[in-house]
């Protein structure tokens, strides 16, 4: 029997050095035969403030927004608790507008993995 704290996920995903305009973060695409329950997605720009923040997933090269926020300032966290459902393949992103050279970026993920029915 396996133990429930080894499918939960805690993950961190940062873009040390941003470029003007969008970025995009994206966590690693959900392995073979799993599932990815996001439980709470927060991003924060520790640098400057942007305008605006969408948390979604990517899949096959098509985004699917499912939060979005406009007009965030600086050095706020901005967070989901809505359960996001990910798929073998799917990568979860969050797309931020209007950003600044060299802002530093961060995602923070948890969720649980379970395998796929």
């Amino acid at each position: 029997m396996q133990n429930l704290s080894d499918k939960l996920i805690y993950d961190r995903v940062t873009i040390a050095s941003a470029v003007s305009g969008t970025n995009n973060i994206r966590r690693n695409k959900v392995k073979p035969g799993k599932t990815e329950e996001i439980r709470i997605v927060s991003v924060e720009n520790k640098t400057n403030k942007y305008t605006s923040l969408r948390i979604g997933i990517f899949d096959n090269g098509v985004y699917y927004p499912y939060f979005e926020e406009k007009y965030p300032v600086a050095a706020e966290l901005f967070y989901t608790t809505d359960i996001i459902i990910l798929r073998e393949g799917q990568q979860l992103q969050a797309e931020l507008n209007g950003c600044t050279l060299g802002d530093k970026i961060e995602m923070f993920i948890h969720g649980e993995w379970s395998e796929e029915i």
